[in-house]
């Protein structure tokens, strides 16, 4: 079998239809008639395919003809088929036709195919006149015992076959429906490799896929604009992909809107602007009424080969035709189209993502229930992280008649949006919502101001603060002092008087939220924890009221230890910022949470919280005077979970100018100092922390809790041989924690003097005394504080008790200790512990080989049910058989009261004890096996 002609390469995925054809003009040489019909749409390869067949048809020797007219000769008699009847017969039909008659030179034209095989090609028969189309179906009903194929193409083949009579044909002569479907994902891409001569990957075909909607006509021209860029198939390519669709598209487009008629124009524009979003009959009403029915109309958008059918529904097949569809409609005609629908899609139900797409582009319709759209579906692509996108809504909510009230309401939503995507804009916005200008009012400016101090731009909230109180502040004069308060102290150089002077709180504080800002001032002073403590749940207990206080509250709680209420507290302040627009509050309270959790020495939910912060404000967006505080923990992360190479890099790594005057600058110095001194630098430590302590005093924050730099300066001192330096410190650390007296900063002063005073665990053991300080310390980092805190004090108590030999004691301690550290066990805990392992290991070595015959100390295998018991029980039961309390147990291993007599009592099930006396038998005669 002869193929077609190779002139016209086959468009890609048409290969069966090839097949078919050739099928169709061997027959016609063999002197069967046959017709095919050839419906598709525009771009659907099908003239291609034609041309291929006509020279296929005239390279076998048939008689190609063609029927077909002219825009202008769809009214003129016989204008289709005069020059066919001319090539066949020499008859001219405008003389030779008269009426009542049989159509002119159709018996001749039918005897002329006797001898001689012809190809028919009937083209789009839209413009073909009555005359021409009755001369047709008479001759094609006369085809069989003729040599003739009939090929019967164009984008209206499906609406307007029956004129021809081919369903009457099938009983006469062979006949083919060859239909040409949309390409499937993987005929595009193999025409993507056939095309470029290289495989795409996923992004570049379901991309060309999309934009292509499966026409090969379509895809052919884009393929070929891309060849000529020498473009490689892959998804950086996808926006040169993207012009080359927009080129192969406006020519097709261009090519149906002058065939279809005015309605017919107007619908698919309607169909454009609505893109499956309403029903048919909805989408006709926002067109004049036509003239033609619902059905026909359908007919007509469907023949045009611009829209694809949704169910009931219908879109278009590609952006960039519904672009080119809109380019040519007035601005004015284009935004009250948009309007319309928009009107429509709301009272349709539509998602409010839908109505507020409809309304981007639409004039302002003076309505509620636009602006609540908007803002809702703002909300919900804030959720989705689409920032951009909620920014433009909120953008076009305020294009709307607003009152006064609204609109402030709806700037500072905008403005929390664009602290994540055009910062600086956001910053300009909540400075002209403070100014008071008329426009403004009270409440709105203090909720700006709010956020202002959330983005960091202390400076900027102070003076916004200063100039609302001097146009009189009204009934919020009290929210705006405790918010000045905290603009006073993270201001850029906070160490330096600023002018004017910013009002001082009252004391005691009227309003709650000054108690939040008054309980932060004295925290990271180290003056008054009562007070703190009372002032900062006063600030959380009010039902109302500004982030930026409440966040200072639950800092002060944190300083103070009571870590269990200010997680609570972050809680409920995190679940109140989620999901809405301020997203610069949200990223700050994520950070005090984790640093809460870093305390406790929950890295997994530390990290959890720093990641969770950066998605919500990319680092990017963050302002100089507060990144230096998301860097520092990022950085503590990293060193505490042991990827000292990660931690290296992020802290070396640069930060924008105005970051080294801001409050939290020194957080980022001690992270450098842990960095470096994990690195096996401590010169540089020394030096970074000698940097850190000097601008915190100046800064006026002495408070041990808030960073540990004089510890860490101890710990580095030891090393360097600084050993005065280190008592120094110490002594002004543990006179400092006695000042504040939490005690988590008392017992980790103590463990800092002693460090201190022994010269460090490494470089000599602590004495009797020594040990029993580190006891104490032991049991004021239990509870309430962080866990990280206490696994250090469990590796410093271990470290004394065995250099006095007490290896059983040690080893009960590291067990602890290792519980803490398990979470990372390449963390600076678990490297700290693992030298103090050895020593156990060997010690338990040593003594078996010294007595072969008995088990080792502190090993309880005189019962058999004891290796039925899970390890937190058998630990549980060896703290009970040595005498300790309950209560003493429960600190120990942090867990309850109540959790800790279950696993007792498990114990004694298991075992067949009658309680802790025999439990205490027990275990004290498998210590002396």
């Amino acid at each position: 079998m002869t193929r077609l002609a190779t002139a016209d390469p086959v468009p890609a995925g048409r290969q069966e239809c090839e097949r078919r054809l050739t099928a169709m003009l061997d027959a016609a040489v063999a002197g069967r008639p046959c017709l095919a019909t050839l419906p598709g749409h525009c771009g659907n390869g099908q003239q291609a395919l034609v041309r291929r067949l006509i020279r296929a048809g005239a390279d076998r020797g048939l008689l190609v003809l063609e029927a077909g007219a002219g825009r202008a000769e769809h009214r003129v008699p016989y204008a289709g088929v005069r020059r066919m009847i001319g090539s066949l017969t020499g008859v001219d039909p405008d003389r030779e036709a008269r009426p009542g008659c049989p159509p002119p030179g159709l018996r001749e034209a039918v005897n002329a195919l006797r001898d001689r095989p012809a190809l028919i090609v009937i083209r789009d028969s839209r413009r073909l006149d009555a005359p021409s189309r009755r001369w047709l179906r008479a001759f094609v009903r006369r085809l069989p015992g003729r040599g003739a194929a009939v090929l019967f193409g164009g984008v209206h083949v499906a609406e307007e076959a029956d004129w021809l009579g081919v369903r009457a044909l099938h009983d006469l002569i062979p006949v083919a429906d060859v239909e040409l479907r949309d390409l499937t994902s993987c005929e595009v891409e193999r025409g993507i490799e056939a095309a470029l001569g290289a495989a795409p990957d996923a992004g570049f075909t379901d991309a060309t896929a999309r934009l292509s909607a499966g026409r090969p006509d379509v895809l052919d021209d884009m393929l070929r604009l891309l060849r000529a860029g020498r473009r490689e198939p892959v998804s950086a390519a996808v926006p040169e992909l993207d012009g080359a669709a927009a080129s192969a598209w406006a020519e097709r487009v261009s090519y149906v809107l002058r065939e279809l008629g005015d309605d017919a124009t107007a619908a698919l524009r309607a169909v454009a602007v609505c893109d499956g979003l309403l029903d048919l009959p909805l989408v006709y009403t926002l067109v004049e009424p036509f003239t033609m029915s619902a059905d026909r109309m359908r007919a007509v958008l469907d023949a045009s080969g611009l829209t694809v059918a949704d169910g009931d529904r219908l879109r278009i097949v590609a952006p960039q035709v519904t672009d080119r569809l809109l380019a040519d409609l007035p601005a004015g005609e284009r935004a009250d189209l948009h309007a319309r629908a928009a009107g429509l899609a709301h009272l349709a139900g539509a998602a409010d993502e839908h109505v507020a797409g409809l309304l981007l582009p639409a004039r302002p319709v003076g309505a509620r229930w636009a602006v609540h759209r908007l803002r809702q579906s703002s909300a919900a692509l804030c959720r989705l992280g689409r920032y951009q996108r909620a920014r433009e809504h909120l953008s076009r909510a305020l294009d709307e008649p607003l009152d006064p009230e609204l609109r402030s309401r709806l700037g500072i939503e905008l403005a929390g949006v664009e602290a994540v995507t055009a910062p600086e804009a956001s910053d300009r916005r909540l400075t002209e919502l403070a100014r008071l200008d008329g426009s403004g009012s009270v409440p709105a400016a203090v909720s700006a101001i709010d956020l202002c101090l959330a983005r960091g731009d202390a400076d900027r909230a102070r003076r916004s603060v200063l100039h609302v109180l001097e146009h009189g502040g009204g009934v919020l004069q009290e929210r705006l002092l405790a918010l000045g308060a905290l603009a006073d102290g993270m201001r850029s150089c906070p160490a330096e008087p600023a002018l004017p002077r910013m009002p001082a709180l009252p004391a005691p504080p009227v309003d709650p939220m000054q108690a939040g800002a008054a309980a932060l001032s004295l925290a990271v002073r180290g003056l008054d924890r009562p007070a703190v403590v009372s002032l900062a749940r006063r600030a959380l207990g009010a039902r109302d009221g500004e982030v930026m206080p409440r966040l200072a509250a639950c800092q002060a709680l944190v300083l103070a230890d009571e870590l269990d209420d200010a997680e609570a507290a972050l809680d409920h302040l995190i679940d109140r910022l989620r999901g809405g627009h301020a997203n610069a509050a949200l990223s700050r309270a994520l950070v005090a949470r984790a640093e809460l959790h870093l305390r406790r020495g929950l890295i997994d939910l530390a990290t959890r919280d720093a990641r969770h912060a950066e998605q919500v404000l990319p680092m990017s967006s963050w302002h100089p005077l507060v990144l230096p505080q998301l860097l520092a923990l990022r950085v503590m992360i990293d060193v505490e979970s042991g990827r000292t190479a990660a931690a290296l890099e992020l802290a070396a790594s640069p930060v924008p100018a105005g970051a080294e005057a801001g409050p939290y600058w020194p957080f980022l110095l001690f992270a450098r100092a842990m960095t470096a001194w994990a690195d096996g630098r401590p010169s540089d430590a020394a030096e970074l922390l000698h940097h850190c302590g000097r601008t915190l005093v100046r800064q006026g924050w002495p408070n041990p809790a808030l960073l540990p730099w004089r510890a860490l300066t101890v710990h580095v001192s030891v090393q360097i041989g600084d050993h005065d330096g280190a008592r120094r410190m110490a002594a002004e650390e543990v006179r400092l924690a006695r000042r504040w007296g939490s005690r988590a900063a008392l017992g980790w002063a103590e463990l800092t003097r002693l460090l201190a005073d022994s010269g460090g665990a490494r470089q000599g053991d602590p004495d009797e005394d020594g040990i029993c300080d580190i006891h104490e310390a032991v049991a004021m980092l239990r509870r309430p504080h962080g866990r990280i805190s206490l696994g250090w004090a469990l590796a410093e108590l271990a470290q004394g008790q065995l250099a006095r030999g007490d290896h059983e004691a040690a080893r009960q301690s590291l067990i602890v200790a290792a519980e803490i550290a398990a979470g990372y066990p390449a963390g600076r805990l678990a490297q700290r512990l693992r030298p103090l392992h050895d020593v156990l290991r060997e010690h338990a070595t040593r003594q078996a080989v010294a007595a072969p015959g008995s088990p080792p100390e502190g090993l309880l295998l005189l019962h058999p049910a004891w290796a039925t018991l899970s390890e937190k029980d058998r630990l549980a039961a060896v703290l009970a058989g040595r005498g300790n309390p309950t209560r003493h147990i429960a600190a120990l291993l942090a867990v309850s009261e109540r959790t800790v007599e279950l696993r007792l009592s498990r114990v004694y099930r298991a075992m067949r004890l009658s309680g802790r006396r025999e439990l205490r038998a027990l275990v004290q005669a498998a210590g002396s096996g």
